[in-house]
């Protein structure tokens, strides 16, 4: 008895393993050409032909591809980052595109852990800040990375370094400190205040500017509003007199004509009285 209830526990701990590891599995998806990533996403490990590469428009996202290799047909890039920022990329192996991966206006955002393998480029970033590019493998045919009026961001491959005039404004093959408070570039790190960076005032007018725009926006809304609160008012206001006035007037209407046939009934009945009288005599 005592051995037939062990077997059966067993069985059973068995089979919620059994499920258990499928559901952890099944939480890898396949990647589609040109598909758009909107959260959180781990590739199932394979390759895939995605010639027109995979997106991501939308901040704080970490994207796994959990060693699956996108390739691409010499053109293109295999991911493309958006304006957004908070973004993560690793584990990829991405090969034969023109670009393994483009960054355009990214902040804040690491891509870490990847292998770039008979591109044209590495990575080109466009107008991106604060990123950090490290622990990346890189094979591609003409330079690992590009950066264009782009600043402030880690740049870091385990098999080389890098070369270009934008390391000067780039952290380029070791760790150091950069500060990114600098007047009259046209960027404003969330680290600068209007003190130490002369373009995080123009940030703070520009909110300013904005919050007051917005704040005649919503009184000019809320004056409409009132306007029209007070234009049904008193619409029901003259209704409501409308309505009294022409209430007086069918009290005043009925009386009179109750007063008529009171003094028709009167006639009436003096006629009919009169008839009768002479009629006797």
């Amino acid at each position: 008895m005592k051995r037939m209830r062990r077997s059966t526990l067993t069985s059973i701990l068995i089979t919620f393993l059994i499920i258990f590891s499928a559901k952890s599995l099944a939480k890898c998806i396949t990647p589609t050409d040109g598909m758009k990533i909107t959260e959180n996403t781990k590739f199932c490990s394979d390759t895939y032909d995605l010639f027109k590469g995979i997106t991501i428009e939308k901040s704080n996202i970490e994207l796994d591809c959990n060693q699956a290799i996108l390739r691409g047909a010499k053109t293109g890039a295999g991911i493309k980052i958006k304006n957004a920022k908070n973004i993560t990329v690793k584990n990829c192996n991405i090969a034969t595109y023109d670009i393994a991966i483009v960054m355009n206006k990214v902040l804040f955002s690491s891509i870490i852990n990847n292998n770039f393998v008979k591109n044209r480029i590495g990575i080109r970033a466009l107008e991106s800040y604060e990123n950090k590019i490290e622990g990346n493998n890189d094979k591609s045919s003409y330079k690992a990375a590009s950066m264009v009026n782009s600043k402030f961001n880690l740049i870091i491959f385990n098999n080389k370094n890098i070369e270009g005039s934008f390391c000067a404004e780039n952290i380029c093959n070791k760790y150091k400190d950069i500060n990114p408070c600098i007047h009259d570039d046209f960027y404003c790190s969330p680290k600068c205040t209007p003190e130490t960076d002369s373009d995080c005032r123009e940030k703070i007018a520009r909110k300013e500017n904005s919050t007051i725009k917005n704040n005649k926006t919503k009184l000019r809304k809320e004056k409409i509003k009132k306007t029209k609160t007070e234009e049904v008012k008193e619409n029901i206001k003259e209704i409501k007199k409308n309505n009294k006035e022409n209430k007086k007037e069918n009290e005043k209407r009925k009386r009179n004509i109750d007063l008529k046939i009171k003094i028709l009934i009167y006639l009436t009945t003096y006629l009919i009285t009169f008839i009768l009288l002479k009629k006797r005599k």
